[in-house]
């Protein structure tokens, strides 16, 4: 395995296991909705500078459509439920039970 993907799966294995414990924690101060909106706005930055330096063009017409409409299904729609889970399932299973 090279170096760069060890460094990004490292990343992204830290990121996720810190997603749960702090979806947890900051669900008594801040609403749901402005948490999820937080998430989704970094990872949309994040994924528009991985885009930018790929050099990929975006898909057209009804590939776009497709894949917005498949984006808001699995994406917007998990990580409401999953959020309104974590209010009363401990993040430690929850963690688990997502996987």
């Amino acid at each position: 395995m090279s170096h760069g993907a060890l460094v990004s799966l490292s990343a992204a294995l830290l990121l996720w296991s810190l997603t749960f414990p702090l979806v947890r924690g900051l669900l008594g101060t801040v609403p749901i909705e402005v948490l999820l909106a937080l998430r989704f706005t970094l990872a949309a930055a994040f994924l528009f500078l991985f885009w930018l330096t790929q050099r990929q063009r975006l898909p057209r017409g009804r590939d776009f459509w497709l894949a917005a409409f498949s984006g808001f299904c699995c994406v917007t729609l998990y990580q409401l439920l999953s959020t309104h889970g974590l209010r009363t399932v401990p993040s430690g299973p929850a963690s688990v039970l997502v996987d």
